[in-house]
């Protein structure tokens, strides 16, 4: 009896310190995560649309593609109320009604494309 009492205690520990853990690990920071990164909800997307963060834009001959509020977004894509109307090579155009929103890069975000011979 006494066996199967201490297997049990042992067991609620074991579960209690995996709980803890992983409420431990939701405080800290991902370290790889960029520096513009923001978990936004589409909820507070709707409410703060002024606040887009451009982190990068990438152009092929298939399609560009931006990252705004850490989240990748291709032409025609919604942000909230907010539609990607353009994506060139500094900056990217987002429109909402009549409304124009035009977010650039910060000239230390630009690198060149390294072409092939």
């Amino acid at each position: 009896m006494s066996c199967d009492r201490n297997k049990i205690m042992l067991m609620k520990l074991i579960l209690f310190f995996i709980s803890c853990q992983s409420v431990i690990a939701m405080a800290f920071d991902d370290p790889t995560r960029p520096p513009s990164f923001r978990a936004i909800s589409s909820e507070t997307e709707k409410k703060t649309s002024g606040s887009f963060v451009l982190s990068s834009i990438l152009i092929s001959p298939q399609r560009s593609v931006a990252i705004i509020n850490g989240r990748t977004v291709q032409l025609g894509d919604w942000l909230g109320n907010f539609q990607v109307h353009s994506i060139d090579k500094t900056s990217v155009t987002l429109t909402e009604d009549r409304e124009h929103i035009t977010l650039k890069l910060l000239p230390s975000s630009i690198k060149s494309v390294h072409e092939k011979n």
